[in-house]
């Protein structure tokens, strides 16, 4: 299948999740709305018994007499486990389950947890036959953009082998492999980040020389120095970024971040222009929530008077507001409840010092 229309048929089931959220109150309704055209989009016909059997018997230690949701065969065996919860569930608590599930169900070297929405793809890359800890995959349907399919390149590639038409398990396996190791990575870096470690400081304070022993007091003041070259260092490629954007951006776009998407009734995009306070204060945005979630999901909407920053491009979706004027900086953040509050800043680099407040707003989204 091209892989603009799998991705648009993926684009589609999170529209339809997004929209039909609040409707889906059980499990059963989440897999008959949500997963069965999930399952259809990778080539599989759950009509087909001998392709898809629901509630595929388990039989694993204090799992006994429980099912798997849905296994799927490919040429008479078994491939992809897929363990279901309602939508919205935490799909972290639910690991325990498919972990004993997978060890049992013959030759699948595929466990999925779903709740509709989030997929979330493991594999058996680091031990033959025991799932590993960490999904290689996390796939937001409703993160996903029809005006961006670039962005999905790595998922759709592993996806691509997984389709029933086209199923390669020897494609597939070290695309599962790198994007574990990427995950690790990335989620280490994210951490660090925020909170260098002492392994981290002490490794830094060696490779640059660092006189003296380095005792805990001293891997204290090393850490908050090296935290703060951190974010200055990031400050500065998001100003070295912002500076190309609006070089390469035409007098035309005007906007940075319309992305061809419309203002949802908002501000008309005419005589907008988005200014390098703005690019800059959205870069500091999406590393900060770069601890949290893929910073590709963080996207910026330039309008007449204020500049919003959003979760998957959704309106319905705000992490932070702008109000960046020539005499004044400000930004309107969200609290568990919705409410927005203002916050002035002196200088853009105070954003770090509510990253907090940042992170709590995006997770209301999570």
């Amino acid at each position: 299948m091209d892989r603009e229309i799998f991705f648009n048929q993926l684009s589609q089931i999170g529209e339809k999740a997004e929209g039909v959220r609040d409707l889906l109150q059980t499990e059963e309704a989440t897999k008959q709305t949500l997963v069965i055209p999930f399952i259809r989009a990778l080539g599989f016909d759950p009509e087909d018994i001998s392709e898809v059997v629901p509630e595929y018997d388990a039989h694993v230690g204090h799992f006994a007499n429980k099912k798997v949701d849905y296994v799927l065969f490919v040429k008479g065996k078994p491939a992809i486990l897929i363990e279901c919860k309602p939508v919205g569930t935490n799909l972290s608590i639910h690991f325990g389950q498919l972990f004993e599930y997978f060890g049992n169900v013959g030759e699948a070297k595929w466990g999925v947890l779903t709740n509709g929405d989030e997929y979330w793809f493991y594999s058996d890359t680091v031990e033959v036959n025991r799932l590993d800890k960490e999904p290689c995959l996390k796939l937001s349907l409703s993160g996903m953009s029809r005006k961006n399919p670039d962005l999905c390149d790595k998922e759709l590639d592993l996806l691509s082998h997984l389709r029933k038409p086209s199923f390669d398990l020897g494609a597939a396996m070290p695309k599962a492999a790198a994007l574990l190791n990427r995950a690790l990575l990335g989620s280490t870096i994210r951490r660090e980040l925020s909170l260098p470690s002492d392994d981290l400081v002490r490794v830094l304070a060696k490779l640059a020389h660092v006189p003296g022993n380095i005792n805990q007091g001293k891997a204290e003041v090393l850490r908050v120095q090296t935290k703060e070259l951190f974010e200055e260092y990031l400050l500065a490629e998001a100003r070295k970024m912002a500076g190309k954007m609006l070089t390469l951006a035409s007098p035309s776009e005007g906007s940075v971040g319309d992305n061809g998407s419309g203002s949802g009734g908002e501000d008309d995009d005419d005589g907008i222009v988005t200014t390098p306070e703005e690019i800059e204060g959205f870069y500091i945005v999406k590393a900060i929530c770069a601890e949290c979630v893929d910073p590709g999901r963080i996207h910026i909407r330039d309008l007449k008077s204020y500049c919003k920053i959003l979760l998957d491009n959704r309106v319905q979706k705000p992490i932070a507001v702008f109000h960046f004027g020539p005499k004044k900086l400000a930004i309107d953040l969200f609290d568990q409840n919705g409410d927005a509050f203002s916050t002035p800043l002196d200088s853009l680099s105070d954003m770090y010092g509510i990253k907090h407040h940042i992170i709590s707003s995006l997770k209301r989204f999570l």
